[in-house]
């Protein structure tokens, strides 16, 4: 197939570019794993003949215009993978974003993805299909729309042949409408030559969060959909096909603000891939494997697959039995796609029972890096107008329970929620400790007097800036000079200053978006 020329920069309706790569050829420099400085968000699925397929975005410095879609493919079980075979891009400011990757019932291959400006403007969900998944040079059909909206997850068939595609208004959710129903389903009942939106489950604007919700039919018909929320997991029903759902309630599983998984399994159990226990509200760490024999009313096991800090669970089951899953970790620092394997069993004794288990097999790894190059295009200010810095003994903190303290270092992960690494460190924070708590909200209540410091973007560089707040409470700017905080392609809007003041026990520090505490030596 030739590459397809976009028809309108700035329309995410419009058709992307699409690169098909044959053996040994190169992707465009930009995309080369020694320049990707930016991946994640993957998909996995597999041919009839075991051939594997994995797909995920990343290219640019983050989630911005310069993301692509990218494929790749293995013939030996995931023991080695291709370089990139496909390329899916659009003409900037559209980026192309949160790819699936699905067998259908008939053994094609389908690549869904999202197209959008920025996060959600405009967002429409694309879609190409091949027919010989099992070669590793397939014949790909011309890319084609299936309507508004973002796809992050596999599509669900029915017992009656129904293909349920769970597409999520993301335009209701940017705009934070009252009253939209954005968790949605899309059908289709010609195996995929045409689609119709159905129903969609009503998510209140305060725990609506991209959705990226999950479908599995139970016994008696009705659809099951979980829904990523601001609380974790949220449970809708549909015993209409799809077409109206239950009122959205919290479900008794416990999950951080992130995607998880949620599949039906060749035994009619169900199997679940989530973050840590499922009792407890942990960060994006610890996938752990889960089996239920009862529709999802109680889990049993609990295989952990990666105990560090990961993210984004896909997967599928292959007709010998074997799982699947496929993650991320690290998006911009080791910036790995990886694989673990297992099967049913092992989930249900939460140990490896049989020798199918593999963990932590490596797809693929970019190792571009332009913190430097970054930094060198923001002219950082001295902060000459601030005070020295406070210096005594450490305020000490309660903090929330999904919330840690750690050491401030270069590449540390600065929030439990977003994998932001630490790019500069100045010599004056050398050593200290921070606490890592959500890129959204930060609580702590002061146990001890002592100094606290607050590092956020500077006066004037970002709308997020915390600078104003921080006045009124109290704090003052220090003369520590301004530095990058974390690599973004927004530049110069993560230049952050240190911010101080001497705090009395009792005293809580409350703010949003975004600010890191920073506790001195003590």
């Amino acid at each position: 197939m030739a590459a397809t020329a976009s028809l309108s920069a700035g329309d995410p309706t419009a058709p992307p570019d699409v690169i098909l790569l044959p053996e040994g050829e190169q992707p465009p420099e930009h995309l080369r794993d020694e320049n990707r400085e930016f991946q994640g968000i993957p998909g996995i699925d597999g041919a009839a003949n075991g051939r594997l397929w994995a797909t995920w975005y990343g290219g640019g410095q983050g989630e911005d215009a310069n993301n692509v879609v990218m494929l790749a493919t293995s013939g030996d079980d995931g023991a080695t993978w291709s370089e990139i075979r496909v390329i899916v891009d659009a003409d900037e400011p559209v980026r192309c974003f949160d790819p699936v990757v699905w067998v259908d019932p008939r053994d094609r291959l389908w690549l869904f993805w999202g197209q959008a400006i920025t996060h959600g403007i405009n967002a429409h969900t694309w879609a190409m299909v091949t027919e010989n998944p099992g070669d590793s040079h397939p014949e790909w059909r011309e890319p084609f729309i299936i309507g508004p909206g973002v796809m992050m997850n596999k599509p669900t068939v029915t017992e009656n042949g129904e293909w349920h595609l769970p597409i999520s208004d993301w335009e209701g959710r940017r705009l934070r409408t009252e009253g939209a129903a954005t968790s949605g389903t899309v059908v289709s009942r010609d195996e995929g030559k045409t689609f119709e939106a159905l129903g969609a489950a009503y998510v209140p604007v305060e725990h609506r969060q991209y959705d990226e919700q999950m479908l599995v039919e139970r016994s008696d018909g009705s659809l099951l959909m979980w829904v990523r929320t601001r609380y974790g997991i949220g449970e809708s029903v549909s015993n209409d096909g799809g077409v109206t759902w239950s009122e959205l309630t919290p479900s008794e599983v416990k999950h951080p603000v992130a995607r998880f998984f949620i599949r039906k399994l060749q035994s009619d159990n169900l199997l679940l891939v989530k973050h840590g226990p499922l009792d407890e509200q942990i960060g994006r760490s610890h996938l752990t494997a889960f089996v239920s024999r009862d529709e999802g009313k109680t889990w049993e096991g609990g295989l952990v697959l990666e105990d560090r800090q990961c993210s984004y669970p896909d997967g599928f089951q292959a007709d010998d039995g074997t799982i699947r899953i496929i993650y991320d970790r690290s998006r911009r620092g080791d910036k790995e796609i990886l694989m673990a394997a297992f099967t049913e069993e092992d989930a249900l004794a939460g140990r490896p029972v049989t020798d199918r288990v593999r963990k932590r097999v490596l797809v693929n790894q970019a190792t571009g890096d332009s913190y430097r190059d970054i930094a060198a295009s923001i002219e950082f200010r001295e902060n000459n107008d601030g005070e020295e810095l406070l210096t005594g003994n450490p305020a000490q903190w309660r903090i929330q329970d999904d919330d840690s303290v750690e050491k401030l270092e270069l590449n540390a992960t600065l929030f439990n929620d977003r994998d932001y690494r630490l790019a500069q460190l100045p010599e004056e924070l050398e050593g200290m400790r921070f606490i890592k708590s959500s890129l959204r909200s930060t609580k702590a209540v002061c146990t001890q007097d002592g100094v606290v410091y607050v590092l956020t973007p500077s006066d004037g560089r970002n709308n997020h800036s915390l600078h104003d707040e921080l006045l009124k409470n109290g704090f003052t700017k220090a003369t520590v000079p301004e530095f990058l905080l974390f690599a973004h392609s927004t530049g110069a809007a993560n230049a952050c200053s240190t911010y101080q003041k001497q705090v009395s026990s009792g005293e809580t520090l409350e703010f949003g978006p975004w600010g890191v505490i920073v506790m001195p030596e003590g």
